[in-house]
Parts: C-alpha cells; sequence; structure tokens
C-alpha cells in the first residue's frame, strides 16, 4: 500500500505544504500550495511562535472542489533547515533478541537506543536524527541496507548522529502542535534531497548539494550517499531582488520583474534601448537600459559566488584538491535566474554541474524539491532512529466530494 504524506516546509516569509506518495521511484503528487505568513521568520529564527501556528491551522483541513478533493491532515512531515547542523558518528553492537537468531526492526532499534545515550552531551543541540550507515552481523557480512531476516547472534550498528540548535527545533516542532498537528517524523531538508537523487539516480559518489533558494544558501557534502557537513549564509535571490530596487528606486515588486525578464542575459543587442524610466524626486525622469541592469545583477552574483567559493573551501578543506572536481548539484528557486546557469558554469568550469529537475507533476519547480525529497526519505525504511520511533497515527485519508456546479472554486 502507497503511504500518503505531507510534507511542510516553513520559511521566511511562506510555509509550503505539499501531499504525495511514492510509487515506482516517482513521486506522485496530489496537492501543493504555498501560504504566506503574516510575521516573517529569519533563516530557522521564528520571531511569533503564535501567529506562525495560526498560519499553519489553514492546512488541518484541505478542500479541493476543482479536483474533487478533501483531505484531513492530522499529522504531517516536518522539514527541518540545516541551519547549524552538526554530524557525528558511533557504533553499538546489540544481541539479537528472536529465538532463532533472525535480525529484526527491534533489534535495530536498541542499537539506535544505545547510541543516542552515548551522545547526550551536547545541552544546546538536540539529535534529530541517527541514520546507520554499516550493519555488521557475524561471519563479517556487511551491509548497507538493513539486513532485516538475516540470522546472526548480535548486530553492530554504525551509524551518523545529525544534531541542529535545540531552539530551533523546538520552536519548529512547537509551531506545528500548537496547530493542533502531530508530527510523523523530521527530516532534515538535504537528507531528503539525497533520498530523492538516488531514487532518481541522479547523485554522485561525492558531491556538493547547492539549495540557492530566495532567502539564502545551503551548500551540503555528502560522500557514498551520506551526509558529512552543511553550512549556509545569508544570499539568495532575494538580495538581487533588494539591490535593483535601491540602485534604480524601484519598487520591490518592480524590480523582481525584471530580475524575472533580463535577469544576467549577457546577449549583446544590437539596439540598447531604455527598459526602464524613473521619475526622480528632483523631477527629472532618467532612463536605464539593459546593460545597467544586468551590471547590478553581475555584480550581485560575483559577491554571491566569493560566499559560495569559501564555502566549497569550508567543507572541503581537509580532501585536498576535492574541490577542483567535485559535482556540483544546484536546487532551489533561485536558480531560475535567467543566465544563471551560464555563470556558474563558466566560473565553476573545472565541476560537473547539475541543475537537478524532477518530473513530478504539479511539483515542477526547483524550489519544491526540499517537499519531494521529505516524501522520498520518509516511504523508505532505512532503520533510522526517526523510523523507528515515529507515531502511528491514521494515515492521512483522501475524500471524493460531491460539490454543486454553483459552488464557489478555491
Amino acid at each position: 500500500m502507497d503511504i500518503t504524506v505531507a510534507a511542510v516546509e516553513i520559511k521566511n516569509t511562506s510555509f509550503k505544504l505539499l501531499i504525495g506518495y511514492l510509487y515506482d521511484n516517482k513521486i506522485n503528487v496530489l496537492y501543493k500550495r504555498t501560504y504566506p505568513l503574516r510575521v516573517s521568520n529569519k533563516d530557522g529564527d521564528i520571531f511569533d511562535l503564535t501567529s506562525l501556528s495560526e498560519d499553519l491551522k489553514q492546512i488541518k483541513v484541505i478542500s479541493d472542489p476543482k479536483k474533487r478533493l478533501r483531505v484531513d491532515i492530522n499529522e504531517v512531515v516536518l522539514i527541518l533547515p540545516p541551519f547549524g547542523l552538526k554530524v557525528f558518528s558511533n557504533e553499538k553492537t546489540t544481541n539479537t533478541i528472536s529465538s532463532d537468531g533472525r535480525i529484526a526492526k527491534i533489534d535495530i532499534a536498541n542499537a539506535l537506543s544505545m547510541i543516542k545515550k552515548a551522545r547526550t552531551n551536547e545541552p544546546n543541540d538536540e539529535i534529530v536524527d541517527i541514520i546507520p550507515y554499516v550493519f555488521s552481523l557475524e561471519g563479517n557480512r556487511v551491509y548497507k541496507d538493513p539486513p532485516l531476516g538475516y540470522f546472526s547472534n548480535s548486530l553492530l550498528v554504525s551509524a551518523h548522529i545529525f544534531t541542529l540548535p535545540k531552539v530551533m527545533v523546538e520552536n519548529f516542532k512547537k509551531a506545528i502542535t500548537d496547530a493542533g498537528i502531530l508530527i510523523k517524523r523530521v527530516v532534515v531538508a538535504p537528507l531528503g534531497v539525497n533520498s530523492l537523487l538516488e531514487i532518481n539516480k541522479s547523485s554522485f559518489d561525492k558531491y556538493l548539494l547547492v539549495d540557492y533558494n530566495k532567502d539564502n544558501t545551503t551548500v551540503s557534502f555528502f560522500g557514498n550517499g551520506r551526509l558529512y557537513d552543511s553550512t549556509s549564509f545569508p544570499n539568495g535571490g532575494n538580495d538581487i531582488t533588494n539591490a535593483i530596487a535601491n540602485s534604480f528606486e524601484i519598487s520591490m515588486d518592480k524590480a523582481e520583474e525584471l530580475k524575472i525578464i533580463y535577469g544576467h542575459d549577457l546577449r549583446e543587442t544590437k539596439f540598447n534601448a531604455p527598459i526602464l524610466s524613473v521619475l526622480g524626486d528632483d523631477g527629472i525622469k532618467r532612463k536605464y537600459n539593459k546593460n545597467e541592469l544586468v551590471q547590478v545583477v553581475d555584480e550581485c552574483l560575483n559577491n554571491w559566488d566569493k560566499l559560495f567559493t569559501n564555502s566549497i573551501n569550508y567543507l572541503l578543506k581537509d580532501y585536498g584538491n576535492l574541490k577542483e572536481d567535485i559535482p556540483l548539484v544546484f536546487i532551489g528557486n533561485g536558480t531560475l535566474l535567467n543566465g544563471f546557469k551560464e555563470f556558474v558554469n563558466r566560473l565553476h568550469s573545472s565541476n560537473p554541474i547539475k541543475f537537478f529537475t524532477n518530473d513530478s507533476i504539479g511539483a515542477l519547480e526547483p524550489g519544491d524539491i526540499n517537499l519531494l525529497g521529505a516524501i522520498a526519505f520518509t516511504s523508505v525504511y532505512k532503520g533510522s532512529l526517526e523510523d523507528e520511533t515515529k507515531i502511528d497515527i491514521k494515515p492521512i485519508e483522501r475524500k471524493v466530494e460531491e460539490y454543486r456546479e454553483d459552488e464557489d472554486d478555491l
């Protein structure tokens, strides 16, 4: 049976809901919507918890007459940003419980419980997941996936422990539960995306996952399917919009429009006609052409790339020349900027570069990938701590309702 999952991602000025399920290595999307926040957040810091919880209450009942769909949501998968992520490694051995020596989920849970107890000395951080990367059985048998049903009197689990700042995790969780919604499990955003890449056979042996979104950029280092480290910096697509608005003294809406239309378009035109006319405070009307706009965007992108290069150097400081040729996988709506792909390819020409796209109808934007990744991660048993502790709650029910033709559409 395909399990329908509702995933929620809370951003700075909005939150997203995506409902879907994994079938035949593809996320089938039933519903997606972005909701604006009445009070903005700032890169993991929630400024008004009460207001955020009130906003989240909107998703408890989803009704879409056009799709003849009604969904009652009592639990969600909560996506956590990797701000302040720390990664540790540990391993523990447990004896199998079953009388015939078969490995069962409870054996994995016991080993994870011992690993969790061994890492409790970080008062300002909270363990958000423990993910095994090696299962070792008697006879020097080693497995990457949970060896359920295999015979062995003992089980050694080697795992990564992931922690995030305790205050951030508590506030994100409280915002959901105060809205009257239970949390099925939490998923750290890049871990979910890596699962989606593996399902789509789009992953690399080693790579950097770059999430360039509106508000910020996160860079995560993966090797052999394992997340080793992550860093972020407060520079995203909105920084370009702000620079355009300030440079030409125009509204943010007009600046966003110009950014979308022209972006970093370096193509030469025979007639460099004005694209913008602005009446200044002195009563003089000034006209600006595309080249002047692109100059502003180019300066922003070069500033972004300095921060991006610093992030690469930080993550790979112990890996020699790996930074010169490690693949870069880009996601996030910031990558939609006209000319961004050419800019990245030009400045990082020695690195294989992939702009990951998915074919899930209804969630085709690069900014939807964290949501799709969370559903992919939740739908596959990995023997992780969250797999073992997730709440047994009634599955999401999809109902087909009858609507009169004279009823209002959403």
